[in-house]
C-alpha cells in the first residue's frame, strides 16, 4: 500500500513540476492542483482512501469495490467520500463481514454533509473496469448463470459507474449541486444509497430469478463439491471437433451461497461440461 500512496505522490509532484515549468507549454499553468480528486477501483479503491488520508492536496475521494487498509481505517478522513460497491450479497465467509466493519468504521467518522455511498443491483468486481469487455463472453454467461457474477448489462455497468463517479466530481471539486448525487438513485434502479445493502444476507438469494429449478439441474452436473458455496477450478475453454468445452483444474473457492435443495451429491465427479449446458434453455 505504501508504494502505491507515493505513487500518486509522485505523478502529482511531476505534474507540479510541468504546471510550472513546461519546456513544450502545453501544460504549464493549466493545471488546478488545489482541486485534486482521486478515485481508484479494488486496492486503487483502498488507495485512494489512505491518500486522501494522508495528504492534504487530495480534496475528494473515490473508493470503487475496494477493501480499505491501513490507517485510515481507524483515523477516517475530513475530505468529501464516496464509496461504491458492487453486489456482494452471494458472497460467504469471513471476508464480507470484515468489508463492511471497515467501510463503516470510516464511514462513520466522515463529516455527515460530504459523506456518499451507494451500492448497485447486479454489478459484480468486474463491472467497473474493462474486464467484462475482455473476458471470454461465454465464461461470463457461465458464472453468471451459476450465480458467481450478477446478471448487470456490463455498458450500464459501466454508464452507471461513470456517471455515480462524474456527477461526484463535479459537486466537490467544480461547484455543482448536490441534488445531482442525491438524484442517482432515481435516475437508475439499480443504485441504492446504502452500501450496507451490498452485505445483506437475510435470506438466501435465488440463484437465478425465476429459473431457480433449471439452474438446479445444472449444478448438480457439476459433480459432488458443491455443498454451502461453489468449488470450481480454474476455468478455460478449449475448441475441439465436437465444439467448446469448459476444463475445470485447481480448485479455487468461489463463495457462491446456493439453496439446499440447488446441491445434490453426484455419484461421478464431471472434470468437463459445455457450456451449452449452463446457458439458459
Amino acid at each position: 500500500m505504501g508504494v502505491w500512496i507515493e505513487d500518486v505522490k509522485f505523478v502529482l509532484l511531476q505534474l507540479g513540476k510541468l504546471n510550472a515549468k513546461d519546456p513544450s507549454g502545453r501544460f504549464k499553468g493549466k493545471l488546478d492542483l488545489h482541486r485534486v480528486g482521486i478515485v481508484g477501483h479494488s486496492l486503487g479503491g483502498a488507495t485512494a482512501a489512505q491518500f486522501c488520508c494522508d495528504d492534504a492536496q487530495c480534496k475528494a475521494g473515490i473508493d470503487i469495490d475496494g477493501i480499505p487498509f491501513g490507517s485510515v481505517v481507524q483515523e477516517s478522513m475530513h475530505q468529501p467520500f464516496f464509496f461504491i460497491l458492487s453486489d456482494h450479497r452471494r458472497e460467504s465467509g469471513s471476508e464480507p463481514p470484515l468489508v463492511k466493519s471497515k467501510m463503516e468504521s470510516i464511514f462513520s467518522k466522515l463529516p455527515a454533509e460530504t459523506r456518499w455511498q451507494a451500492m448497485i443491483d447486479g454489478a459484480n468486481h468486474f463491472t467497473f473496469s474493462d474486464q467484462m469487455f475482455t473476458k471470454s463472453p461465454v465464461m461470463i454467461m457461465a458464472l453468471q448463470t451459476i450465480g458467481v457474477m450478477g446478471r448487470l448489462e456490463k455498458r450500464r455497468g459501466v454508464t452507471i459507474a461513470g456517471d455515480c463517479v462524474h456527477t461526484f466530481f463535479d459537486v466537490y471539486l467544480k461547484g455543482a449541486s448536490t441534488s445531482q448525487l442525491k438524484a442517482l438513485p432515481s435516475r437508475y434502479p439499480e443504485v441504492h444509497a446504502d452500501f450496507t445493502r451490498a452485505f445483506l444476507k437475510k435470506e438466501k438469494l435465488p440463484l437465478i430469478p425465476q429459473q431457480s429449478a433449471r439452474s438446479a439441474r445444472r449444478l448438480r452436473r457439476i459433480g459432488p463439491s458443491l455443498q454451502n458455496n461453489i468449488v470450481i477450478l480454474r476455468a478455460f475453454f478449449t475448441q475441439g471437433r465436437h465444439g467448446w468445452t469448459l476444463r475445470l483444474r485447481d480448485s479455487i473457492n468461489l463463495s457462491v451461497h446456493l439453496s439446499e435443495a440447488a446441491v445434490k451429491p453426484y455419484p461421478t465427479p464431471v472434470s468437463t461440461l459445455r457450456p451449452r449446458n449452463l446457458l439458459p434453455e
